[in-house]
């Protein structure tokens, strides 16, 4: 269990002289499927573990969740956007100055980070295909030391489950070629830096996209 088995902090290894520590952890959440019975469960994982980078797939209606059971933590693809506009009078128009309504954005995949441990550089969100999505974060260590790696890429991602029509009729993965522009778009938020990437998600396979990773040079 979450409590047995706290993480363990280890150093995140890179090419350069340096390294820091952190702890990770990665979550398929399940979206709000049979909240009511597992919404305790997953607080309670989620604040046991205490990771400094948490990334959750099917987050989809999680938001105040996530936010209760990580207080200290910044989640990416938040930013507030007002509500479609509708048509409305002329007297239903807020006053001047007041601000606008406003609700969460959600993605199915997100990255939370701890906000004590870590600046928000930039994030986005890049398609994958199949409807799937990398959603990443670029993230500046606030304690660093002489020859430690000074940004690094978080992503969180989601591959298409094997069992799909698309995959039956053709008798080929579809995670493959997820995989393959998974690792052309790090390459491109890369852009030649030397900085460590962290990739984490439900990859649906125990093989194909580890394959692909590491023939890529990820371990």
């Amino acid at each position: 269990s979450a409590q047995e088995r706290p993480p363990v902090r280890r150093r995140l290894a890179w090419h350069g002289a340096g390294s820091y520590a952190l702890t990770s952890l990665s979550l398929n959440a399940w979206g709000g499927n049979q909240l009511s019975r597992r919404r305790g469960s997953l607080v309670a994982t989620l604040k046991t573990y205490d990771a400094d980078i948490v990334c959750v797939q099917e987050s989809v209606g999680l938001a105040h969740l996530l936010g209760e059971a990580l207080p200290t933590h910044t989640r990416i693809l938040s930013a507030a956007k007002p509500p479609p506009a509708r048509s409305k009078p002329a007297a239903a128009k807020p006053p001047a100055g007041a601000a606008p309504k406003l609700r969460l954005r959600e993605t199915d995949s997100t990255v939370l980070f701890r906000t004590s441990a870590f600046a928000l550089l930039g994030e986005g969100e890049a398609p994958l295909g199949s409807g799937r999505t990398l959603a990443w974060a670029r993230l500046a260590p606030h304690a660093v030391g002489p020859g430690d790696p000074p940004t690094l890429l978080v992503g969180s991602l989601h591959l298409l489950h094997p069992d799909e029509p698309v995959e039956y009729e053709s008798g080929r993965s579809p995670r493959v070629g997820q995989t393959r522009a998974l690792l052309r778009v790090v390459r491109e938020l890369g852009g030649g830096r030397a900085e460590p990437v962290l990739l984490m998600g439900d990859f649906n396979d125990p093989h194909l996209p580890r394959w692909h990773l590491r023939a890529a040079g990820y371990v």
